[in-house]
């Protein structure tokens, strides 16, 4: 399946990578390998996350940092939606 992004998932990545490189730019590049890893797996397991409370979105969780993909699949097109990606201390 094809992986798209929301502008609101993008800001969202643009937020935590900023927020990392001014602290430890290695570990910014970590964590954004990880997320990044997380959601190419849903190129291959589109619905291996978990069903939310909201119809049709799901969330998978990276495996070492713990961010947490919100995404929504369209089956018919073949498209995994990125909708946010936020930190476990982050409200969602």
């Amino acid at each position: 399946m094809r992986i798209v992004y929301t502008r609101a998932a993008l800001a969202d990545l643009d937020g935590i990578a900023d927020y990392l490189m001014l602290r430890n730019p290695r570990g910014a590049a970590n964590v954004e390998a990880d997320i990044q890893t997380a959601i190419g797996r849903l190129s291959v397991h589109p619905f291996s996350g978990r069903a939310q409370g909201e119809a049709g979105v799901r969330k998978a969780v990276s495996s070492r940092y713990r961010y947490r993909v919100f995404y929504a699949v369209d089956n018919a097109a073949s498209v995994v939606q990125v909708l946010a990606i936020l930190h476990p201390s982050r409200q969602s």
